[in-house]
């Protein structure tokens, strides 16, 4: 049966009706279109407009068809070309005419559109639970590697499909974790690792129960239509009954759950300074607005005072020496290519910590850069600061699951030096190529970090004079496997001759005092 049949007073050929036909893949959506058909009947009938024995009757074949299906007994046709005429025709055929009111005031975009939103919903709900799987499995590959610190990033919450909805609405999606976060936590606690958890508390979707019950809550001009960015709205944190909303939903999680780290975004500015609760100091909300997030993060603290907290923003948008005096932490840059790190890491480095300098390795081809960079090179260049994985390790090979486990244990050997030591940023001479140098010293232990991004033509080594030893001293090392001693005043004044080769080339070389 086609719809468009007695339009022509021909058949259509073989090859035009296979182009028509959609049934080899909208065949899926047969419980759905039966699911949404009993439902329609059912209404057709309570209000009146086809007898209920009639509706009685499809609602009572539909079932028995849904049955047959699943039970192999139907063979779809491309005569009838999708899934909706496919079944329709079978209901026919077993209850004439009384088939036919089944789409009595119902259209076919209707019929298309309930089906696939039926459809969607159930696909996913099955792919949330999927999900849930992979962060399990996430979780005992990241501790193989020696992961300490296990964080759930964006999409745990509200309809969080994507960046459209979900910000506001902090209550677990139990489509992905159908048993709470306590059974990811319990897992993840059991392998002894900590946990943490993704939260952009000063932000709020449109499509939001809390914006829609809340409108006034945003940062907004009367006469003004507001500017959304990345999908969302500033909440106006200003306001007591925000600043209260912010702080006892966070205090709710970390109290119910056993939480080690909030990882605490923002990824958009303030558009629309608009803030009529403030007055004549309006102009001052955005130091208010800060002010209203340090006094939250320290109330937290005060009451949780084992739990860190990460300053993150579209980035490293909040790196500032006020907000490290609330905060334990920085995510320094979205940008995590381990070249570009070598440079956006060097001026972090003159102002802010080096321990409060989040590191990520992450996956290549980087996402910005579009740059492939050996895994090496890559940790080498995080492990500068202090050290974190971010690459999908479901997709690493057992070549590169191997690298993560040896970087990983190399790091906690060094990272005392790395966030605790002094930092120098040392130049060789860079002629032909240019090498990034750069040392840790902490009391008689040195570290020093050699990256070659690119080797050209005249290839040369370099020579590195170091710097905070004590001269007096003698220094021992492995360069290249040949067990070194070399005494500070010649280290600092003569220098330790390094050639790399290749490009994406590194190095770190353990010093030690004799």
């Amino acid at each position: 049966m086609k719809l468009w049949k007695g339009r022509f007073s021909k058949a259509a050929t073989s090859s035009a009706d296979e182009f028509n036909a959609s049934i080899e893949f909208d065949q899926r959506l047969y419980k759905e279109d039966i699911t949404g058909s009993i439902a329609h009947a059912k209404m057709l009938a309570k209000q009146g407009i086809i007898p209920q024995e009639d509706a009685d009757l499809i609602v009572k074949t539909l079932k028995e068809i849904l049955a047959d299906i699943e039970a192999g007994k139907v063979e779809f046709t491309i005569e009838s070309e999708d899934i909706h005429m496919n079944i329709e025709s079978i209901l026919t055929e077993r209850i004439g005419d009384a088939g036919k009111k089944l789409h009595t005031a119902r259209s076919r975009n209707d019929q298309i559109a309930v089906d696939i939103r039926l459809y969607l919903k159930k696909e996913i709900a099955e792919t949330d639970h999927i999900l849930g799987q992979l962060l399990d499995a996430l979780a005992k590959l990241a501790k193989e590697i020696g992961t300490e610190l296990f964080v759930v990033d964006d999409g745990w919450f509200g309809e969080r499909h994507s960046t459209k909805d979900g910000l506001g609405d902090w209550y677990v999606n139990e489509g992905k974790f159908p048993n709470g976060l306590e059974e990811l936590i319990k897992e993840v606690k059991n392998m002894n690792m900590k946990f943490g958890i993704w939260f952009e508390p000063e932000m709020v979707n449109p499509l939001t129960k809390l914006y829609k019950e809340h409108p006034d809550w945003i940062y907004q001009f009367d006469n003004r239509e507001g500017n959304l960015s990345r999908d969302q709205f500033v909440l106006n944190m200003t306001k007591p009954e925000v600043k209260e909303f912010v702080f006892n939903m966070l205090d709710h999680y970390l109290t119910k759950y056993d939480i080690d780290y909030i990882k605490w975004d923002a990824n958009r500015p303030i558009s629309e300074p608009g803030a009529k609760n403030l007055g004549k100091q309006e102009r001052s909300l955005w130091l208010k607005h800060i002010e209203a997030v340090y006094e939250i993060v320290d109330k937290l603290k005060e009451k949780h005072p084992n739990v860190l907290f990460e300053a993150c923003a579209s980035g490293g948008g909040r790196i500032d020496l006020g907000m490290l005096t609330h905060f334990d932490d920085f995510w320094t840059s979205d940008n995590t290519d381990a070249y570009d790190r070598l440079f956006i890491q060097n001026s972090y480095s003159h102002i802010y910590p080096i321990k409060a300098m989040r590191a990520w390795v992450t996956d290549c081809p980087n996402f910005l850069s579009k740059r492939v960079i050996p895994m090496e090179f890559r940790f080498d260049s995080s492990m500068m600061g202090t050290l974190g994985v971010g690459c999908n390790l479901l997709k690493l090979s057992e070549e590169e699951l191997n690298i993560c486990k040896e970087k990983i244990a190399r790091y906690k050997e060094i990272r005392h030096i790395v966030q605790d030591g002094k930092f120098y940023r040392l130049q060789g001479n860079l002629v032909d190529n240019d090498y990034h140098v750069f040392e840790y010293v902490n009391k008689d232990e040195a570290l020093l970090f050699v990256f070659l991004p690119q080797s050209k033509v005249g290839h040369r080594f370099t020579t590195i004079k170091l710097r905070g030893l004590d001269e007096n001293k003698d220094y021992k090392f492995n360069l290249f496997g040949q067990d070194i001693v070399k005494s500070g005043r010649y280290l600092m004044n003569h220098g330790l001759t390094v050639k790399l080769e290749g490009d994406y080339a590194s190095l770190v070389l353990y010093i030690k005092e004799v």
